[in-house]
This record gives structure tokens, C-alpha cells and sequence, in this order.
């Protein structure tokens, strides 16, 4: 998968590095920490992961990874400067989006797009509730309510993404730089606006 637009054409971070890059700029500081315990951290990926994800942002000039039995990494770049320069990286969350006429019962469901950009920002809310689960619960959930979300038109829209938002969720929202990966390519020019405000939540 490419980001378009770049001149030398990148290739996008995979959704575990995504991941791990947002979890530290926003949740915790993962700089000097070994790869063991960023593994109980992250909650849903292996020290294999971890590792391939260190490797990934090495590769790429973001970090160092130091230790030979304690492996940790050491980043390169921190806050807003990190950010920007991963943003070429960094891709949508979103994998696939349905709807929904009854409200969807999911014990990790997040609140998501519009919905969420209206907490965020100045921009008001629309009618329709967007919230944002993992593929994971979604599959679990789809099994236990036996529900029929349609890839069109209803009350409310699930997005499934490639990462699990409730790890990075701050008061039920989706974390401000998830969300500005979902409308980073939108030509709005409110939504644009609401993305640098989305920035400010941020404490770099």
C-alpha cells in the first residue's frame, strides 16, 4: 500500500507500528522502555510485533533501537516534530465502514468520525452516530447479535479499523491523531479546520 502525493513514494506504516508511534505520542512515552514491557502495554501485540515494529520505524530513520537482550528503542524525533514527520506514513484507520438502524450494543465502541470530530472541534454534529470498533470485536459482536449492518444508508455508522481504538480512546472518543488520519485527505474546508483544532488536544 502507497501514500499518493509523495514524491518519493513512501510506503505506509503497517497498522501495528501505526499503532504503537500513536499510543506513544498520546498515551505513553515508549522511549527507553524494553520491547517486553511495550508488549504488556500495547495489550494486543506480541514482542514479535513489537519488534517488527521497532524495526519498521528504525528502518525509516525515526528511532535507534538500542540493547542486544533488552532491546528498547530510542526515538529520534519527539512531539509535533515526530508527528509531522510521520504523517507521509500514516494512513486512515478506517477499514470498512457499515450502517445500522438499531443502536449497535458493543462494549468497546467508540465514538468516531463526525460525532467525534464535533467533540474535538467548532463543527457541529450531524445526525448520524459514527462510532469505531477493532475488526476483532466487530466479528465477535456480528456473531453474538446476529445483526445486519448494510454498506449503505441508516441511524448509525460502524467503523471497523485496523487497530483497536478503545486502547487509545480518551473519554470514549477516538484519539485526536486516529481521527485526523480519517479526514486528512477530506477537501472540506471546515473539516480542514476542525483537523488543526483536533492538533491542539494534543499535549506534545
Amino acid at each position: 500500500e502507497f501514500v499518493t502525493g509523495q514524491v518519493n513514494m513512501k510506503k505506509s506504516f503497517s497498522p501495528a507500528t501505526q499503532f504503537l508511534l500513536l499510543y506513544h505520542l498520546q498515551i505513553n512515552s515508549l522511549d527507553d522502555i524494553p520491547f517486553g514491557k511495550i508488549a504488556s502495554l500495547l495489550l494486543e501485540y506480541s514482542l514479535m510485533t513489537v519488534n517488527r515494529s521497532a524495526k519498521e520505524l528504525e528502518n525509516n530513520g525515526f528511532c535507534n533501537i538500542e540493547g542486544n537482550k533488552l532491546k528498547k528503542i530510542r526515538f529520534s524525533k519527539f512531539g509535533i516534530d515526530l508527528w509531522n514527520a510521520a504523517l507521509p506514513f500514516l494512513t486512515s484507520p478506517i477499514k470498512r465502514k457499515y450502517y445500522l438502524n438499531e443502536f449497535p450494543h458493543f462494549d468497546a465502541m467508540i465514538k468516531s468520525g463526525d460525532t467525534a470530530l464535533s467533540h474535538y472541534s467548532s463543527l457541529n454534529e450531524g445526525s448520524l452516530k459514527y462510532f469505531a470498533v477493532s475488526g476483532r470485536n466487530f466479528i465477535n459482536k456480528r456473531n453474538e447479535y446476529n445483526f445486519s449492518p448494510t454498506p449503505f444508508g441508516g441511524s448509525f455508522c460502524i467503523e471497523v479499523w485496523k487497530y483497536n481504538p478503545a486502547l487509545l480512546n480518551i473519554k470514549n472518543v477516538v484519539d485526536p491523531l486516529s481521527l485526523y488520519l480519517c479526514y486528512k485527505d477530506d477537501s472540506d474546508e471546515r473539516v480542514q479546520n476542525s483537523l488543526q483544532q483536533i492538533l491542539g488536544y494534543v499535549k506534545w
